[in-house]
């Protein structure tokens, strides 16, 4: 586990020195552009997807749970490869860089979810998508994979809050490693700056970047798969 960052770590570019940062620190805050955040912060997360899923590969005891929480379902298994833009904010649609974060992430969360022995993804969403095309197409990723699960809140607001995603990686001894990012979904920017978090789950960092989350579990514990 303590390899999960090198690839991102060695990173000449301002990747590289955030994640520098966040493994000294255990937390960064990335400020700039919506676009600067999104293609810097969803770069990473998409790295850190990649080594997620060399771990689990190259380790069959280790387990990985991810939560996605976010306003709608997650944008990457929401849409098809020709129309990522419809799904994008018009500041940030004609962007490439941006289109290539959710392309790039679509990619990596399939890999992960082709191998649900290890791997299970709840997906925790306020309200379904507006456009009936990518609610359908998230449906039938959910009705595809069975380590896929669809979680509506009871009541809207409590994901969006707090929007982003959080993964667990567990090791055969039951150590687990948190990492986290939190950043609006690609057809709402906000001018708050994109946080990214990591560490054990025993430590105080991640405990105290975890509760808004675990909150928001215990209040829909019925809609929540045991196994999270």
């Amino acid at each position: 586990m303590l390899h999960l960052h090198n690839k991102a770590a060695l990173d000449s570019s301002s990747k590289g020195d955030i994640v520098r940062t966040l493994l000294l620190k255990g937390t960064v805050n990335i400020a700039g552009t919506e676009v600067e955040k999104r293609t810097i912060a969803v770069g990473i997360q998409k790295i850190y997807e990649e080594e997620l899923f060399d771990i689990l590969d190259k380790n069959p005891s280790y387990t990985l749970k991810m939560v996605s929480h976010t306003a709608m379902p997650p944008t990457p298994l929401c849409v098809a490869a020709g129309a990522v833009d419809t799904a994008m904010h018009p500041d940030i649609k004609s962007n490439q860089a941006s289109q290539k974060t959710i392309t790039d992430r679509a990619t990596t969360l399939k890999n992960l979810l082709s191998i649900p022995r290890q791997f299970s993804y709840a997906a925790i969403y306020d309200k379904p998508r507006d456009d009936v095309d990518q609610q359908v197409n998230f449906d039938q990723a959910v009705a595809t994979w069975p380590n896929l699960f669809a979680v509506q809140t009871e009541q809207e607001g409590g994901a969006q809050a707090l929007t982003g995603a959080t993964y667990y990686l567990s090791d055969e001894k039951g150590k687990t490693h948190v990492f986290g990012i939190r950043i609006s979904q690609a057809n709402k920017p906000s001018d708050e700056q994109v946080q990214l978090f990591q560490g054990l789950l025993a430590s105080h960092n991640v405990e105290n970047k975890l509760a808004p989350l675990n909150h928001l579990l215990v209040n829909n514990t019925h809609n929540v798969p045991h196994s999270f």
